[in-house]
Formats: C-alpha cells, structure tokens, sequence
C-alpha cells in the first residue's frame, strides 16, 4: 500500500473523532482515505481514533465527494493506492522517486528542461 503525498498524518490516537453526514448516514471518524485498489475499484476508508475502519465504496466521483466532505469537517485525510488493515500502515512515495528540479514530463512522456 502507497501513501500520496499530501498526507495529514496517520496516527489516529492523537486526533479526535468528528461527525460526517455522508449520503444520509453519520459516520464519526478522524481520518479519511481516499482509497484506490489495483483493480480500479475506489472506497473511503473512515478511520475512528480506536482504529476501526468503516469503508464505503462507490464510483470515483462518489468517494471524491464523500472525501471532500471529510476534509471540510475538519478530519485528517490522506490518498493512497490500495486498502489498509491498519491505520498507520502505508509506504509513503519517496522524494527520490519523484521528478526532481524543473524537469517535467512533456505530452510524450519524457522529461524537458524548460525553465521559466
């Protein structure tokens, strides 16, 4: 499992619990994660301080809603590729593999030096 960068922490035992209305239904949690499987299938993984996870899935667009909703209510919220069993498991993307200076990949995929 990969951790995004822009992660707002793991570690559910130093935050607080807060209440989301998510279609109709209100979840209390402190972290949400905008999950996305190998398989393209996507869901929300709501994590509450105890460490239990509720996880909802819905189409891309469904969770990227719920999602904001988490954010907006003041929870933690991370992105990562494939579902967690735990709350602080995850392999955050290393710096190094990331594009480092100003190089950035044009349309065909290879990196251009253009500075601005």
């Amino acid at each position: 499992m990969v951790v995004l960068p822009g992660a707002s922490g793991t570690d559910t035992g130093k935050q607080t619990d807060r209440m989301v209305e998510l279609d109709g239904i209100c979840h209390m949690a402190c972290r949400a994660d905008f999950v996305v499987c190998l398989n393209g299938r996507t869901c929300l993984q709501l994590w509450d301080v105890a460490g239990e996870v509720t996880r909802l899935e819905g189409d891309p667009l469904q969770v990227a809603q719920w999602f904001g909703c988490c954010h907006a209510a003041g929870m933690a919220v991370r992105t990562q590729i494939n579902e967690s069993s735990t709350p602080e498991e995850g392999v955050p993307v290393p710096a190094s593999d990331c594009l480092q200076g100003s190089e950035q990949p044009d349309s065909e995929g290879s990196a251009s030096a253009e500075k601005s």
